[in-house]
């Protein structure tokens, strides 16, 4: 949950591929909006808000295990 109550949703996998989107829902107006790409398509990652309102994506799995980050 962003600091504005927003959600952020990043990566995962749909059934039959590792996605790298990134997307924000808002509750109070219900709707999703896409916000970008990430560099690396993955799933089972680690998603932390930062002080200054990024977002760090860290590890993860895409048909091999990663050790990159991405804001």
């Amino acid at each position: 949950v962003l600091r504005d109550g927003r959600v952020l949703v990043v990566g995962g996998h749909n059934g039959f591929s590792y996605l790298n989107s990134a997307e924000v829902y808002d509750p109070v107006t219900q709707v999703w909006g896409m916000v970008g790409r990430m560099t690396n398509a993955r799933k089972e990652h680690t998603a932390t808000l930062l002080r200054n309102g990024k977002v760090l994506v860290a590890g993860g799995y895409n048909g091999a295990y990663l050790s990159s980050a991405e804001l």
